[in-house]
C-alpha cells in the first residue's frame, strides 16, 4: 500500500515535469522513493495509473478535471461540487442537492420511505406546493384534523365522509324550471300537470332532469329538499271569487305530499293577476319523479305571467337539498 502524504494535485493541462504526454505509475520504485513525509509530490502532469490501493491521509483536488475509469469508489466522506456520474459510488454518507434518477437501485432505505404499508410519521409532510394523487384513501383518525390554508382547495370526485362537518361551505344540491308558455284551462274537474319548459342552467345540479314529456323532474340525488315555486293565474271573465289549488306529487301518488298543498281564491275583475305560492320539504331519493299539479274554479282562470315584466312566466318550481 502507498500512502500520499499531504495534498496530491494531478495536473493535466499543464506538463510541468515532461516535455510530452507520459503515464505516472505510483508503483515505481523511482516515485516510491520519493514519497516520504518530507518530500511531497505537489503536481505530476500527463496521466496518473494507480496499479495498486492508495491510501490519502489528506485532500485528493483534481483541480477541475474528471476522475474516470473508476469501478468504484468507496469513501467514508464523498464530496464533490458538480456532477458525479458513476456506476457504483460506496460511501457512508452522500450528500448532494439532488440525486438523479428513478431510485430504483438506492439500498438500505429507512422502512418508513419504502415499505408499502403501515406507514407512520413522527412529524409534518410538507410538500412543498405539490399535489398528493391517486391516493385512494385519506384517513383521519383520533383527533388529527385536515386543514388547508390560503388559496387551497380539496377536490375530491367521490364521497367526504365525516362524523361532523364543523366549517366551511357544502356544494349546493339545487333545481330550478320554468313553465314559459301559458296554459289555457279547460276543465275545474281534474287535477292537471305542470309541463316545464327551460331548467335553469346556472342553478341546477346533481343531474336534475325533465322527464315523462317534461311533466316530471327525475332527483339526480337522494336527501331531503325544501321544494317550492309558484303558479301565476290570469282571469279573463266577469267579476267573481275564484280558486287555484296546487299539490307536489312523488312518482305520479294519487293524493300528493300533504305538507306541499296550497290553495289561493279571491275576488277577481276581468284582466286580474295574482301569484299562488307553495313550499314544502319532502325525502327524495334518487330516480324519483316529482311533478306540480294544479286544479281551478273556474275555466276562465288561466295560467299566465303578468305583462308588467319583460320575460313572464307562468309557474316555476325549485328544489334545494337541506339534508341527508
Amino acid at each position: 500500500m502507498n500512502y500520499l502524504n499531504g495534498i496530491l494535485i494531478a495536473v493535466f493541462s499543464v506538463m510541468l515535469l515532461s516535455t510530452g504526454v507520459a503515464t505516472t505509475y505510483l508503483n515505481d520504485t523511482s516515485v516510491q522513493t520519493n514519497l516520504t513525509k518530507t518530500n511531497k509530490i505537489t503536481s505530476l502532469s500527463g496521466a496518473i495509473e494507480f496499479l495498486e490501493e492508495v491510501q490519502l491521509s489528506s485532500n485528493l483536488d483534481v483541480g477541475g478535471n474528471d476522475v474516470f475509469n473508476a469501478a468504484n469508489v468507496n469513501s467514508t466522506n464523498f464530496y464533490a461540487t458538480d456532477v458525479v456520474n458513476s456506476t457504483n459510488v460506496t460511501a457512508y454518507n452522500v450528500t448532494a442537492d439532488y440525486f438523479k434518477g428513478d431510485g430504483s437501485q438506492l439500498i438500505n432505505l429507512p422502512d418508513s420511505w419504502v415499505n408499502e404499508t403501515g406507514d407512520s410519521m413522527t412529524g409534518n409532510l410538507d410538500l412543498g406546493g405539490n399535489d398528493v394523487f391517486n391516493a385512494a384513501n385519506v384517513n383521519v383518525t383520533g383527533t388529527g384534523s385536515v386543514s388547508v390554508t390560503g388559496t387551497g382547495d380539496v377536490d375530491a370526485t367521490g364521497n367526504v365522509t365525516a362524523g361532523e362537518f364543523l366549517k366551511g361551505k357544502r356544494k349546493a344540491c339545487t333545481a330550478q324550471f320554468y313553465r314559459n308558455d301559458s296554459v289555457d284551462t279547460t276543465t275545474t274537474a281534474t287535477w292537471e300537470n305542470v309541463s316545464w319548459d327551460t331548467p335553469v342552467s346556472d342553478v341546477t345540479s346533481c343531474s336534475f332532469t325533465r322527464t315523462n314529456g317534461n311533466e316530471t323532474i327525475e332527483v339526480g340525488q337522494p336527501g331531503v329538499y325544501m321544494v317550492s315555486g309558484s303558479i301565476n293565474g290570469h282571469y279573463h271573465n266577469t267579476t267573481r271569487i275564484v280558486g287555484l289549488a296546487s299539490r307536489v306529487t312523488v312518482n305520479n301518488a294519487a293524493k300528493g305530499k300533504r305538507g306541499t298543498q296550497s290553495y289561493t281564491y279571491r275576488s277577481m275583475d276581468d284582466g286580474d293577476y295574482f301569484v299562488h305560492p307553495y313550499s314544502g320539504t319532502m325525502k327524495l331519493d334518487e330516480g324519483y319523479n316529482v311533478s306540480v299539479e294544479f286544479k281551478v274554479t273556474n275555466s276562465s282562470l288561466d295560467l299566465n305571467g303578468s305583462t308588467t315584466f319583460d320575460d313572464p312566466i307562468a309557474a316555476d318550481i325549485q328544489l334545494y337539498k337541506i339534508s341527508d
